[in-house]
């Protein structure tokens, strides 16, 4: 039965090394409720995009998969985006995790940036490169040890 609850758990997991594609085009809003184009939304080098919905608790272990990092380390490294949120949702949200107040939040309150990604659900993490997304993990791992390894040694990558 312990075999059978950890493959259905590692299938709900679903990494996928996609072929690499820019990310399409959709808008969300910043914090200051200002709209956003996905055309803006690039990072030098490696970078994470975390897609997560509030009060998710997958979505929190996704979050909190990094909280050990500083956040010198995580500041132009990762963007976050708030499925079925507002941006006046953002600050409050941000602040339950002090690590990544120093990252990027987005609120994307109709799902369109979920539709347009062609995202199968929350949370899920994209790994880029520049402005192309190389990979995608959706869901989390039972594992947290290794879901924290993939992220810092995505984030931490040079070219």
């Amino acid at each position: 039965m312990k075999r059978l609850a950890l493959i259905v758990s590692l299938l709900a997991t679903l990494a996928n090394a996609k072929k690499p594609a820019p990310l399409p085009d959709f808008a969300l809003i910043d914090a200051d409720g200002k709209s956003v184009s996905s055309s803006k939304l690039h990072l030098p080098s490696h970078w994470l995009l975390i897609y997560v919905h509030a009060n998710n608790g997958n979505s929190a272990v996704v979050l909190n998969a990094l909280k050990d990092e500083p956040p010198s380390a995580l500041n132009g490294k990762i963007l976050v985006i708030v499925g079925g949120a507002t941006a006046a949702d953002i600050a409050p949200l941000a602040k339950r995790y002090p690590h990544l107040q120093s990252v990027s939040w987005y609120a994307d309150p109709k799902r369109t940036a979920l539709a347009a990604m062609h995202l199968t659900g929350s949370p899920t993490v994209l790994g880029v490169k520049q402005d192309t997304v190389q990979w995608t993990l959706t869901g989390s791992l039972p594992d947290h040890a290794r879901l924290t390894s993939i992220l810092k040694s995505w984030k931490n990558k040079s070219n």
